[in-house]
């Protein structure tokens, strides 16, 4: 008779055993390691926390192992029992919703059923993310990157790249040309503006419309004049830009880790030309570069960093260009011309208001490349001749 049983002892052990199948062997053998290596792996468990979280929730029982095991079985017995408790609660509701969800009525019912709870996470969400902030938390992450920034801006003058590429990555484009772009007041504005242009000019300061749209603003000596005298218009020449963002940064690729001072170019800037009727009756439109705008409609003035490969590339050429060129002949003999009928009509006149006025319209004229100017075009004028 106890043949017979062991027999069937162990005919039902073997079934028990293939029910388990592969991962109740698998969890056999990982014990047996386990007991077999305790002494190189209970260090690794109190380095980790492991202990000294059981220690806390009442677990560990000193001098009383088989105590301790037992109690460390249940727990994670229990905990398991918890885990399958809430997948099939899970598995249960997934299976109403996605039978209210196939109509509907039921969609309707669900989504309001799940508002109240949808509308505390996001509160909860809300109010945590302003403490953090308010308190000055931040995340690891957030941590090394800000270390990241304060070395490069103290060896660079600048945030990381990752840095800017995340700023810009959100940014329109005329904010990133800004971006690198000092801006200047009005006075400041005009007193550049009020030069000779000539052939090979490099820099040239940029003007934003009261419709946010970007201009280069070309250097004209008789601005101040034109301004003054009532009879004349006033308009500062211009030059419309097309500003683009390089691909990269819109596709946000990670950045090399360069001094961004002198870093690849990230804008695409391209000149614009005006199409403009010359003559009503006429079906042909003219296409202009060269516009002119009321000064008023410019309200924010920049100057570029022409150390940027981005303005140096596309902006710097513009003084060697044909219209530029032509342009800055006829403003160089028009600004002479004029000066020189102003001081022969103070010369001539015999009204003390008359004096005043003309005194004051060529005090506007006072261009200060004038002398350099004035010599190149005689140096020119005597080569011509001889």
């Amino acid at each position: 008779m106890n043949v017979i049983l062991g027999a069937l002892n162990g005919m039902l052990q073997y079934s028990r055993g293939r029910e388990v199948g592969g991962y109740g062997i698998l969890g056999i053998v990982i014990a047996i390691v386990a007991v077999y290596q305790w002494d190189n792996l209970l260090p690794v468990l109190r380095r980790i926390g492991v202990v000294d979280f059981f220690d806390k929730i009442g677990l560990i029982y000193i001098n009383d192992p088989g105590t301790t095991g037992l109690a460390v079985f249940l727990f994670i017995l229990e905990i398991c029992i918890v885990l399958a408790i809430v997948m099939v609660a899970v598995i249960i509701l997934g299976l109403i919703v996605s039978i209210f969800c196939s109509s509907k009525v039921g969609t309707i019912i669900i989504l309001t059923l799940l508002s109240p709870i949808i509308a505390i996470a996001i509160i909860t969400f809300v109010i945590f993310y302003l403490l953090f902030q308010t308190l000055g938390l931040k995340s690891k992450k957030q941590r090394m990157r800000d270390d990241e920034d304060k070395w490069y801006m103290e060896n660079y003058g600048t945030k990381s790249p990752q840095t800017i590429a995340e700023e810009e990555h959100n940014m329109t484009p005329i904010n990133v040309l800004k971006r690198y772009c000092e801006e200047w007041d009005y006075d400041t504005a005009m007193d550049y503006l009020n030069t000779i242009p000539m052939y090979g000019d490099k820099r040239f300061l940029l003007g934003e419309t009261t419709t946010g749209e970007i201009y280069v603003l070309l250097p004209d000596p008789t601005i101040k004049y034109s301004i003054m005298n009532p009879g004349l218009s006033g308009e500062l020449t211009l030059i419309g830009l097309d500003v683009q963002k390089q691909k990269y940064i819109d596709d946000f690729v990670e950045l090399k880790k360069t001094d961004h001072r002198l870093g690849d170019r990230k804008l695409v800037i391209s000149f614009v030309h005006q199409v403009e009727d010359s003559e009503k009756h006429s079906p042909f439109a003219v296409s202009e570069l060269i516009i002119y705008k009321p000064a008023e409609e410019i309200i924010r003035f920049f100057m570029p960093d022409y150390e940027r490969k981005d303005f140096k590339a596309y902006l710097s050429p513009l003084g060697e260009r044909k219209e530029y060129t032509e342009r800055a002949d006829r403003y160089q003999q028009y600004y002479f011309e004029t000066k020189e009928r102003l001081l022969k009509d103070i010369s001539n006149a015999k009204e003390k208001y008359e004096f005043e006025q003309l005194v004051s319209y060529v005090k506007t004229l006072n261009a200060p490349n004038e002398d350099v100017i004035k010599l190149m075009r005689d140096s020119s004028v005597e080569m011509e001749t001889n």
